[in-house]
């Protein structure tokens, strides 16, 4: 055992000191309090105006990376089935787009330089 190890077991217990290793292994209260900082700036931000892409639609929701990835990674194929998309949605409607702009035939936005 560490010297460091030993002293954190002397002075808060074999069960902390545990906890401690394991976080400095694993780093997932670290990634847990990084995807609550991103939730709160998320949901400080106002959201811009969401054009269509190449025809496909608007965009619905701005779901952060690391939450997409940890839901596919729970649930292999969460995001393609929209009820369960629609689920998250209402379950944390910071990530929905605050503005649909309704959807025009015919019209194609131009891009100015």
């Amino acid at each position: 055992m560490s010297e460091s190890f030993q002293s954190l077991v002397d002075v808060y217990g074999p069960q902390v000191a545990n906890a401690v290793m394991e976080e400095f292994r694993t780093g997932v209260n670290f990634e847990l309090i990084k995807a609550q900082k991103a939730h709160r700036q998320m949901s400080a931000t106002p959201h811009a105006r969401s054009g269509s892409i190449n025809g496909l639609g608007y965009i619905a929701a701005d779901i952060p990376a690391d939450i997409y990835w940890n839901w596919e990674g729970a649930k292999p194929g969460f995001w393609k089935d929209p009820s369960n998309r629609e689920w998250f949605l209402k379950q944390n409607p910071e990530y929905r787009r605050k503005y649909q702009p309704k959807p025009r035939v015919g019209w194609v936005p131009i891009l100015t330089a």
